[in-house]
């Protein structure tokens, strides 16, 4: 990435952090992490490798699973867990 992309995507992270903590996230680096009692999400920004002159290209990856803690204590249903979740970030 150029400077002038590094600039935009490190911009564009700082705005997304209070988006980000508004919900719940707690934010390290490129990572925003979302615990509940039945799930987990993380929202990772990742920067290409590959670019041409002037493209300021990333990633954007997603990852929502129920918590590992809950699931071992008893049977949580993924289902219930994401409707809770849907309705944490309305």
């Amino acid at each position: 990435m150029s400077a002038d992309a590094v600039v935009l995507f490190n911009n564009l992270l700082k705005d997304l952090r209070s988006l980000f903590k508004e919900k719940g996230f707690r934010s390290a680096s490129q990572n925003f992490v979302l615990k509940s009692p039945e799930c987990w999400v993380i929202v990772n920004f990742q920067k290409s490798r590959w670019f041409n002159t002037g493209e300021k290209t990333f990633y954007v990856n997603v990852a929502v699973t129920t918590n590992p803690e809950a699931r071992e204590r008893s049977n949580v249903d993924p289902r219930r867990a994401l409707r809770g979740l849907h309705s944490h970030l309305e």
